[in-house]
């Protein structure tokens, strides 16, 4: 009987251990490289505004970026234009095929 209970113990605790090893770690894989300029280059005026990125795996493509990028550090005072790595998705409220929300973001040195 105390063989069983020492096995039982001996296996609860491999299952804790196993359990808590196994939590998710938290790092963020960037898929793409890319560069934002605050110029709005292919605008008739500057109506639009935000930020444009232009990334190196489509250099023939300039996105409009739609959301907010303050929340990542990067402003209208930041100096231009600023190398980063991202992970976007398109904007499902506007149909334009280069309109873009960036959903994770850091910059290059």
């Amino acid at each position: 009987m105390k063989k069983l209970v020492f096995t039982c113990i001996i296996l609860t605790i491999c299952f804790v251990t196993i359990f808590i090893s196994c939590k998710k770690s938290g790092i963020i894989t960037y898929h793409n490289q890319g560069v934002i300029t605050a110029h709005c280059l292919e605008c008739a005026c500057a109506a639009c505004g935000g930020y444009f990125i232009k990334f190196n795996s489509d250099t023939a493509t300039l996105y409009r970026i739609d959301n907010d990028l303050s929340k990542f550090g990067i402003n209208a005072n930041s100096n231009f234009p600023i190398n980063v790595i991202a992970d976007w998705q398109f904007d499902p409220a506007i149909k334009s095929s280069n309109d873009i929300i960036i959903t994770h973001l850091k910059i290059l040195n």
